[in-house]
């Protein structure tokens, strides 16, 4: 018995890039006031508004020193791009 099914692997990455670029472009807004309200204030004050910007996303940290790395960005006063390339799902 055969099966007519046939996979666009193009067309799935092309999905994929979309996807990235869409999540990327909703997210980055809430980076952005994340940086605009405590740029260069202490980490451990920027840290729980990071897990509240992850949260309201309803993304997860892949452990505490992913969400301590933002927070120290932004208390150096680094402004967070995010990049579809690297996002994860």
């Amino acid at each position: 018995m055969g099966s007519n099914f046939s996979f666009d692997k193009r067309a799935l990455e092309k999905l994929a890039n979309d996807t990235m670029r869409d999540v990327a472009r909703k997210a980055q807004p809430h980076f952005d006031r994340l940086y605009r309200e405590h740029s260069g204030k202490p980490v451990a004050e920027v840290e729980p508004h990071v897990r509240e910007v992850f949260r309201g996303l309803g993304w997860k940290a892949d452990s505490p020193s992913e969400i301590r790395g933002y927070a120290e960005a932004v208390s150096r006063g680094e402004r967070i791009v995010l990049k579809p390339e690297r996002l994860r799902l």
